[in-house]
């Protein structure tokens, strides 16, 4: 039997050196084929949010490429559009929180906050002591719509007041509209990351300006997705359709 591999392995060795460019083709495609394996999509239940009060948390998934949960939005916009056979719903948020400056009762305090897609709030199940999440609506037009969910701790921080759906916040020198208040623990959906208030992604130029120029490139890698599966589907078969949708990119 070894005897048989030698023979083939030699007998490989000399044809492909009688051909160069065919065998370096063939590296080549085989080198690229191995690359395209390890950056496919996955899905990750990561959240894995026992511990954050979310709905029905065991269909949250993580989209992944590779080992890396960052993707950009023209990524982010084909998969929500392409995957809906799957996921009941698929959401982005940036990885990284802003900061930015709040300015209320003649007091400023510097916060932090997520920007997120107008359907995070449904896709997620976030739960709300007061008001709505944000609208997809909301998030169509870039810097059209300054609207933002308070977290409860920054609710309680600026007086709890009950009413306060309606009414605005300045962050940064811009009023926004509060439309909504989280539910005492829900901080966000990643893991060490905690958040105080959520705004919609469209916002990006006044609270991200540093990306907002380049933001709809392929290359500007700064959103995570979040998807949840519809009842009955598998996530292998999430994955499988999630890779389809890659491979047309």
């Amino acid at each position: 039997m070894l005897d048989s591999l030698r023979q083939d392995l030699t007998y490989a060795i000399r044809s492909f050196s009688k051909t160069p460019a065919l065998t370096a083709t063939i590296i080549i495609s085989i080198a690229l084929g191995i690359g395209a394996n390890t950056t496919v999509f996955s899905i990750v239940n990561e959240l894995l949010i026992k511990d954050i009060p979310v709905r029905d948390p065991g269909r949250l998934y993580v989209m992944n490429r590779g080992k890396a949960p960052s993707s950009s939005i023209p990524e982010y916009l084909d998969f929500r559009d392409q995957t809906q056979q799957v996921f009941e719903g698929l959401a982005a948020h940036s990885l990284v929180p802003v900061a930015a400056n709040l300015s209320a009762g003649g007091s400023a305090r510097r916060v932090w906050g997520g920007l997120v897609s107008g359907n995070y709030f449904q896709v997620t199940g976030a739960p709300l002591l007061l008001g709505r999440g944000i609208l997809p609506r909301e998030d169509e037009v870039r810097g059209r719509d300054a609207v933002m969910v308070l977290g409860y701790s920054l609710w309680r921080r600026l007086g709890a007041d009950p009413e306060i759906v309606g009414k605005h916040v300045t962050l940064s020198g811009l009023p926004y509209a509060v439309v909504g208040v989280t539910s005492p623990g829900f901080l966000g959906t990643d893991r060490g990351i905690l958040s105080e208030f959520w705004v919609p992604l469209a916002m990006r130029p006044h609270l991200a300006a540093d990306i907002a120029g380049n933001d709809m490139s392929r290359n500007c890698q700064w959103i995570e997705m979040t998807a949840r599966l519809r009842p009955g589907v598998t996530r292998e078969q999430a994955v499988a359709a999630a890779n389809v949708v890659y491979a047309n990119m």
